[in-house]
């Protein structure tokens, strides 16, 4: 029986930019280093680096039809279904940057607090601006309700403060789900659901330290995500197109408030202020350049929408 055609668009005819191995790896890489920081998405450095629709399309795989194909024409044709070459290389790559570089994050976290913050936080701002553009507000205005909205529930939800879950199993799971669903979306990144969560920094250290339990459970709460939400997501994003973006750009602008670094501020930390604002500005500049970017090679593709 001949087998199934792959389920991703990654062969030379249909994938104009042709990503071999090292190509992979280092997308991969780039979207790790992205989804390290809050406010810079490895969704959007997918879609930027040609791979974010064969990436849907491959997690979307995996279900009840990859099962029948490796019951009847046995793992190779799986593999090939599923595109699994394609998936690993770009998951070696996005390991291998956020191994690298998580130990970096967290020493300057721990050592220069307030600059790292102001730097997350400029972050955050332009990612909550770039989705803010997005938005038709003039010719819809409801949107701009709903982006209220949004930032309103977030708040209440909160009660003005940042939360802080504890670093437990069940946490970390639906923190690790929730990471890769935001993941996943241009322009939220899964770092800022996990800041927003309160379990940025324990996830950081567990994987500076190599911890296998926490890992495991966060990692679990993430496979688990990455096989169901794909599914979910185009569904929700081709029958809400723009309620949704409005409500998710809401979230990020209410949460600004609850993430301001110079509340983080402690007595000897007078003389790294100026280094914190630069460090917002330059954040700020490169999640506007990013978006512009973003921006630019949708126009080029002709893709309309938020997303």
């Amino acid at each position: 029986m001949k087998p199934p055609a792959p389920a991703t668009a990654l062969a030379p005819e249909s994938d104009p930019m042709r990503p071999g191995a090292a190509g992979l790896l280092l997308r991969g890489a780039a979207m790790g280093a992205a989804d390290l920081v809050p406010g810079v998405s490895g969704g959007t450095i997918a879609l930027l680096t040609g791979i974010y629709q064969p990436l849907l399309r491959a997690l979307r795989a995996f279900g009840p039809g990859a099962a029948k194909v490796l019951l009847r024409d046995g793992p190779a044709a799986c593999w090939h279904y599923l595109n699994g070459s394609f998936l690993l290389f770009l998951a070696l790559g996005i390991a291998g940057s956020i191994l690298s570089l998580a130990r970096l994050v967290h020493w300057l976290l721990e050592r220069h607090p307030l600059p790292s913050w102001a730097f997350l936080f400029g972050l955050i701002l332009g990612c909550a601006l770039a989705l803010a553009t997005r938005l038709p507000l003039r010719r819809q205005p409801q949107l701009g309700v709903l982006l209220l909205l949004g930032a309103m529930a977030l708040w209440l939800a909160t009660d003005g403060q940042r939360l802080e879950l504890p670093a437990t199993g069940p946490w970390l799971f639906l923190g690790g789900a929730a990471a890769i669903c935001a993941m996943l979306l241009p322009g939220i990144s899964g770092s800022f659901v996990l800041l927003l969560l309160g379990l940025y920094e324990p996830v950081l250290g567990a994987i500076r330290f190599l911890e296998p339990g926490l890992l495991g459970t966060f990692g679990a709460g993430c496979l688990l995500a990455l096989v169901i939400f794909p599914r979910l997501l185009l569904a929700a994003f081709n029958r809400f197109p723009q309620t949704l973006p409005a409500l998710l750009a809401g979230l990020v602008w209410g949460s600004l408030p609850l993430l301001w670094p110079w509340s983080k501020m402690t007595p000897d930390s007078g003389g790294n202020q100026l280094i914190a604002i630069l460090a917002l500005l330059l954040a700020l500049t490169l999640v506007l350049t990013l978006e512009k970017r973003y921006q630019a090679s949708r126009q080029a593709m002709g893709v309309t929408g938020p997303w």
